[in-house]
């Protein structure tokens, strides 16, 4: 028997060893996997990303033909990828009772460092880039126990499976990935399972034991990790309490109570083979939700999957190189034309093409009529393909949305002034700003995932670091978060005050404070009647991302804009502060130099007090209407 990889068919059939209810999960997942639906569009995406590595004439062509091409596939996808993540979006967390905002603001903090501490701009790069090329991005978010804190890892759409008929992942009754993984991984992660995993081109499972790592890598099997929804209810025994009259009789025995509950309320992960089951139990993520979190460049109405940059420019792309390809072809015969030779002349058809190109050449021929060597012309070129090549760009470019301006290429030869620019630069973002709409649609799924592992697994409080800055400049902060009663306590602790002579409020007056501060005292009751002090503090909340923080502007055009709105004066100060400003134009060590500024108008304020308090000194008051001194007022009627 041949040994080698088995066919799909062997590899998607359930073994009989295999429990009923997971064959019948294996037979409903794979009917949607192996569907033509699915098929199809895992055969377009492939074909999608051989059209982005420049793979579009593939090995049929001859050495001789030529592989020219113009990707337009590749210019799109990493023309806007850039414009969707060169900024960082600037979200913020609110909670939904206001007791629990000041904690929400803590979780949002540490959220951000998060991000960096993840990489966050690296993983939205590349599920960016997933989903401008397929029809859609996928992140999974998980908690890593090795790491002791949140992971995430970009997930190939082209393994991926969501039941039919549901256009929302958060609201799939089901959905899950079919991937290929080694049996090394499975040594790493199932070490009591590991010797039952057949994989699909092991020749002896008996030897296993005795192989390396590498040699482990190289032997692989299929793995299904499928998320759902099941509405399984369990009984349960609970306990109640005996009840007392006034008198402390007992009115009621204490007794045993049959109850029901989900049997898995945060939905169900399976992780499985076609052999064995590898793990089975209710999600550990208290969010109740999917790992996934999906991501567009464009949505299809009513459904899941929505539709990256080739889908639409695939055909126009392969046409305006085939176009390409015949100039170019006909270009190298006008360059490097065919001969007749005409035997009757007596010439060696060898000799010829070996010596034909060198020059200085004496060939001795037989008369014949007309020239013993004459050129094949290959006539003229049809314009119809000189015209396609001229507006084939023209299309590609209104079907894409990726204009002139967009690429930074001016409309006109004429010079542009700022504002004509900024105007241009705003009306090509049209396409790009429905875009931005999707990415912020998925950064707040990505950042609600973060921030409720983070409430559901940061049992011991842990420190984190963000940017503050005084008069010596940028410098790092730390703060502590946690989901314990004792940081939620902390946040909501009004702060002692500090009196004019430098010294603290006493302690008495503090305490006076604490007990008539509303929300300290909704905290305490919080801990003492809900959470109870061991327990982990949950609170609702709402990812909220500002605005168009991840659109690209033209920094000139915004610079231009902050600062018109400084030198805009409303009693008593401008629209914007310098803070706003520099913050805007990201001015480094910004906050030494607003630190600078304060002391440099202290200084002049001060110098003004002393001008003022010395007789005759100090500036000379300006008159604020009328006539000038000295000249003498007209009274109307007089």
């Amino acid at each position: 028997m041949a040994w080698g990889r088995k066919k799909d068919k062997d590899i998607d059939t359930p073994s009989s060893e295999l429990p009923k209810e997971y064959k019948s999960m294996l037979n409903i997942f794979n009917k949607v996997y192996n569907s033509e639906e699915y098929k199809d569009r895992r055969k377009d995406m492939n074909r999608w990303l051989e059209l982005y590595e420049a793979k579009l004439w593939g090995k049929d062509l001859d050495d001789s033909e030529s592989r020219v091409q113009v990707n337009y596939i590749f210019s799109s996808v990493e023309a806007i990828c850039p414009l969707l993540t060169d900024n960082r979006p600037i979200w913020h967390t609110k909670a939904k009772e206001p007791v629990f905002q000041n904690l929400s603001n803590l979780y949002g903090k540490a959220s951000e460092y998060l991000w960096d501490f993840l990489e966050m701009d690296d993983i939205i790069h590349l599920v960016v880039k997933d989903c401008l090329l397929f029809p859609v991005g996928l992140t999974e978010t998980y908690w890593d126990v090795e790491a002791d804190e949140i992971g995430i890892e970009v997930t190939d759409p082209r393994t991926f499976v969501i039941a039919p008929g549901y256009d929302d992942l958060w609201k799939a009754a089901w959905c899950g990935t079919k991937t290929r993984k080694a049996l090394s991984w499975a040594k790493m992660n199932y070490p009591e399972k590991y010797k039952y995993i057949k994989s699909d081109n092991e020749k002896n499972p008996d030897e296993r034991e005795n192989k390396t790592f590498m040699e482990l890598e190289d032997e692989t099997f299929i793995v299904y990790k499928i998320w759902m929804r099941d509405d399984s209810i369990v009984e349960y025994m609970e306990t109640e309490q005996a009840e007392y009259d006034e008198s402390g009789n007992i009115v009621e025995e204490e007794k045993k109570v049959k109850k029901y509950k989900q049997k898995y309320p945060n939905g169900r992960t399976i992780i499985l083979t076609k052999d064995i089951v590898l793990s089975d139990e209710d999600s550990p993520f208290k969010h109740g939700l999917p790992p996934w979190v999906a991501w567009y460049d464009y949505r299809v109405p009513h459904s899941f999957w929505g539709m990256g940059e080739p889908q639409q420019i695939e055909y126009l792309h392969k046409e305006y190189n085939t176009q390409l390809q015949t100039a170019v072809k006909w270009t190298r015969l006008t360059e490097n034309p065919n001969y007749t030779i005409d035997t009757a002349a007596g010439l060696d058809e060898e000799t010829v093409k070996d010596e034909f190109w060198e020059g200085g050449k004496m060939w001795i021929v037989n008369p014949t009529e007309g020239d013993p060597i004459k050129k094949v012309e290959p006539g003229i070129m049809d314009r119809t393909a000189l015209e396609l090549i001229r507006i084939l760009p023209k299309a590609i470019e209104e079907t894409s949305g990726l204009t002139a301006p967009i690429k930074g290429q001016a409309a006109k030869k004429e010079r542009q002034s700022a504002t004509e620019w900024s105007g241009i630069m705003e009306s090509g973002y049209t396409r790009t700003r429905q875009k931005v709409r999707n990415l912020e649609s998925s950064l707040k799924r990505q950042n609600y995932l973060h921030i409720s592992l983070m409430q559901q697994y940061y049992d011991t409080p842990r420190y984190f670091s963000y940017k503050t800055g005084d008069e010596e400049g940028a410098r790092l902060d730390f703060g502590l978060i946690g989901n314990s009663a004792d940081v939620f306590r902390q946040v909501n602790k009004p702060e002692q005050i500090q009196l004019d002579d430098g010294g603290m409020e006493g302690q008495d007056d503090y305490n006076q404070r604490i007990k008539e501060d509303k929300t300290y005292q909704e905290t305490e009751r919080l801990i003492n009647e809900v959470f109870g002090k061991t327990d982990p503090i949950h609170f609702k909340f709402k990812i909220e991302i500002q605005t168009n923080s991840t659109l690209p502007m033209d920094k000139q055009s915004l610079a231009n804009l902050f600062l018109r709105l400084a030198e805009i004066q409303t009693s008593p100060n401008s629209i914007v502060d310098a803070e706003a400003v520099m913050e805007q134009l990201q001015v480094p060590n910004r906050e030494a130099i607003q630190n600078r500024k304060e002391q440099e108008k202290k200084r002049i304020l001060q110098a003004r007090q002393q001008q003022a308090q010395v007789p005759g000194k100090g500036p000379k008051s300006i008159p604020m209407g009328g006539a000038p001194p000295g000249v003498p007022q007209l009274v109307r009627g007089e």
